[in-house]
């Protein structure tokens, strides 16, 4: 299990520094997460597509998925004036959301 118990600021940063070792751009192709415009009071946001999750989460691809999206993302949640974080649950073959598990370790892994 990928949660412990350090402060989510540390695992974050932890999570960053092991995903500038690792080659993710399998990850980045699978656009499940994407980093978009600017909502109306000008916060980034950040699309989450279930659609394209599944098939990574399926292929038990979970934690290189959280590792891209904590190097993905760090410099957006480092940015002042936080973040929207959109998810789209749609187009899925299994039409199951992720589970709770991976929910909680997504929201750790951006600190």
């Amino acid at each position: 299990m990928l949660l412990c118990a350090i402060s989510p600021c540390s695992l974050h940063v932890s999570l960053v520094r092991r995903a500038q070792q690792l080659d993710l751009a399998d990850m980045a192709l699978a656009r499940a997460i994407c980093v978009g415009g600017r909502d109306f009071v000008g916060r980034r946001v950040v699309t989450i597509v279930a659609a394209h999750l599944e098939p990574v989460l399926r292929a038990g691809d979970e934690q290189r998925m959280l590792l891209h999206a904590a190097a993905e993302l760090a410099p957006v949640v480092a940015a002042p004036g936080g973040y929207a974080l959109v998810y789209f649950h749609a187009g899925g073959v299994f039409a199951a959301p992720p589970s709770l598990q991976f929910v909680r370790q997504l929201h750790a892994a951006l600190g």
